[in-house]
């Protein structure tokens, strides 16, 4: 027997799209327990979810701040630690993730990655193409701060936010009328 499939991302609402047809009563059973697995996995991937931000707001504060929970936790993990994230320069930090790309432009020749883990930061993601670049820039290079004054133990978020937000403020406006001009 074929079960239909519904592309849908909620498994109720694709048990309810059944509902009429006609499906033995052990096959509607089969479905009600495969969406109640569904649900299940949903729900504690968003509890795991909450558990890691909670962590890496109380355990990085600077870090998170500035770069978002989810995103500083990708950057520690791809990094191999705080203290090795820490080590790096802004522009490894800016094209962390980003490996392959990088060597292909070293041995192809092709065009230098602007941004790795960082395009999943909303002020990347959210922003022009061409813009995308340099915020990931100054994005890296207050995460490298962050990251340093989370491992001496310091917190001082609040500035290094208000800091790194006056800083786009102010280069954002250039940047979109360099882009009108284009």
């Amino acid at each position: 027997m074929l079960v239909p499939f519904f592309p849908t991302s909620e498994p109720e609402e694709a048990l309810r799209r059944l509902e009429g047809s006609e499906l033995p009563p052990e096959d509607r059973e089969i479905l009600i327990r495969i969406r109640d697995l569904l649900m299940d996995a949903s729900r504690t991937r968003e509890a795991v979810k909450e558990f890691i931000e909670d962590e890496v707001k109380k355990r990085y504060p600077n870090l998170s701040a500035v770069a978002t929970p989810y995103v500083a936790a990708l950057l520690i993990t791809k990094a191999g630690g705080l203290e090795r994230l820490a080590r790096m320069p802004a522009s490894t930090i800016q094209v962390l993730g980003a490996e392959r790309s990088l060597m292909l432009h070293l041995t192809k020749g092709r065009r230098p990655p602007k941004h790795g883990i960082l395009y999943q930061h909303p002020w990347v993601f959210s922003a022009r193409r061409k813009d995308r670049g340099r915020i990931a820039r100054a994005l890296a290079a207050k995460i490298a701060i962050a990251a340093r004054l989370d491992l001496a133990g310091k917190d001082r978020s609040e500035e290094l936010l208000e800091d790194l937000r006056k800083r786009l403020e102010k280069h954002i406006p250039k940047l979109k009328e360099a882009g009108e001009a284009d």
